[in-house]
């Protein structure tokens, strides 16, 4: 599943809030985290929760830890009313595991804008926000080193894919993590 995304109003706040750079309106960091956190909490509402009542393991793409980077250590809001509203929005439900994929500012913009014409809304910010948000993910990631798996970017595909696997398998085996 991707996020913001999946849920019907999820992929329409989708589309309001990654429009390509310059097509959306203006809008204040504020009403973009809320924006995400509403996205947020209707996909733990119709799909999330759903699942895990049916035992079921879920695997998003991006979540909380997100919109802390981005509008807390990006767009500098601050991270503990994030992290509160995010609580409210999801019902307090944090993942076990969170894998951080961690490049440099440079290398992720390249890699997001590959096959594109335009860079959308976030990815149109300059170099400066992105090494905020680079910055605020590895913060994260060292605040909480029990959730978090920092995994380095320059690996090849299939060592990043053997480390994922067995963070994973860790995981549902009931190791380290839990």
């Amino acid at each position: 599943m991707r996020e913001p995304g999946t849920t019907p109003l999820g992929e329409q706040l989708r589309e309001l809030l990654l429009s390509p750079s310059g097509d959306g309106p203006p809008m204040s960091a504020i009403s973009e985290a809320l924006l995400y956190t509403a996205a947020r909490a209707e996909l733990v509402a119709e799909v999330i929760g759903p699942a895990l009542r049916e035992g079921k393991c879920v695997i998003a793409d991006r979540y909380i830890d997100s919109t802390l980077a981005y509008q807390g250590y990006g767009l500098g809001l601050p991270v503990a009313q994030l992290r509160w509203v995010n609580d409210f929005a999801t019902g307090s439900l944090w993942p076990r595991l969170t894998l951080l994929f961690d490049v440099p500012a440079t290398v992720g913009l390249d890699r997001s804008r590959r096959g594109r014409v335009r860079a959308d809304r976030v990815e149109a910010r300059g170099l400066e926000f992105h090494n905020r948000v680079v910055a605020g993910y590895r913060r994260l990631a060292q605040e909480d080193p029990v959730r978090f798996r920092v995994i380095d970017g320059s690996l090849s595909v299939s060592q990043a894919h053997e480390f994922v696997v067995r963070q994973v398998q860790d995981l549902l085996m009931g190791g380290a993590g839990t």
